[in-house]
């Protein structure tokens, strides 16, 4: 039987890369923005390829590790080895060597782009993306203009 590529592949499974909470009304911001808790942008990760351009600012992630805000939680290696950051002391995420085409799983930060869904998700236009703002609190916050119905 076909299906949808949203209601097959991304509506109603769970995963890794989702994250459940309230959502509440914020008029301080703007219509296309989302405000992301603290905690929850620590959990979830956006995979970054190492280039020349941004490699510096990976491995300063890199060396503040799973606990920080501004961190990373896990470095795929060229070989195809998966280094988990939380597992490794500071001394030795010191040591790795970033070089181009690696991928470091970075913290949410201000500025990615999420895909927002408020149930109940019968349909695609419950989907939403946002740009997310990382805040202090334990809920979801978006405009009051944003679709709430």
């Amino acid at each position: 039987m076909l299906q949808g590529q949203i209601r097959g592949k991304i509506m109603g499974k769970r995963c890794n890369r989702s994250s459940r909470s309230v959502i509440g009304p914020d008029a301080t911001i703007d219509i296309h923005q989302l405000v992301v808790p603290i905690d929850i942008c620590k959990i979830q990760t956006y995979p970054e390829m190492v280039t020349d351009f941004n490699k510096d600012i990976l491995m300063q992630r890199v060396v503040n590790g799973s606990d920080v805000l501004f961190g990373a939680k896990m470095v795929d290696a060229l070989n195809g080895q998966k280094i988990n950051l939380a597992m490794i002391n500071e001394t030795k995420r010191k040591k790795i060597q970033l070089r181009p085409g690696m991928v470091v799983h970075r913290h949410l930060q201000k500025g990615d782009l999420v895909a927002f869904n408020r149930q109940p998700s019968l349909h695609k236009e419950s989907m939403m993306g946002h740009e997310i703002i990382p805040m202090p609190g334990k809920t979801f916050r978006f405009h009051l203009a944003g679709k709430l119905f």
